[in-house]
């Protein structure tokens, strides 16, 4: 019978594990080093409109998670675009819900750009690639973590 009931128990606790271990790899401050569109870099066309720096965190106030990118552009101003965000299929999706802010930014970043699902292609402890398709382009992005 215990083995039954530690059986029933520990997938619960196995996926539990697992999504707070990949939340844990995506939590903190992260820098944009690579930006493609169709396979074609495209990260100082991003830099016209946003800045590099993305923070991943839990806002407390809300309950929900949240990215703020922010920093200087290539014209030396700042901006800012928040999103909020969560994990689905597995922690294979990273899914962008509703984005606000001050710029309209470039690609699926920027204000009102909703329900974009990034697929992660790789996570580490230290780097994170995703993927999406925005108006039938190809995006993907590569932070390193600070």
């Amino acid at each position: 019978m215990k083995k039954k009931v530690l059986f029933l128990i520990l997938p619960f606790v196995f996926l539990y594990g697992c999504e707070k271990y990949t939340l844990n790899k995506i939590y903190g401050d992260h820098t944009l080093t690579n930006y493609t569109v169709d396979g074609t870099a495209s990260l100082n066309s991003f830099k016209d409109s946003l800045g590099t720096l993305f923070r991943f965190d839990y806002d407390d106030v809300s309950g929900e998670n949240t990215c703020s990118i922010s920093g200087p552009r290539n014209d030396g101003l700042g901006t800012m675009v928040t999103w909020n965000w969560e994990l689905n299929n597995n922690n294979k999706i990273l899914s962008q819900l509703i984005s606000a802010g001050f710029s309209i930014g470039t690609g699926p970043f920027g204000v009102g750009k909703n329900n974009i699902e990034w697929e992660i292609l790789k996570l580490k402890s230290n780097y994170l690639q995703l993927k999406t398709n925005y108006n039938n382009k190809e995006y993907i992005i590569e932070l390193e973590k600070n």
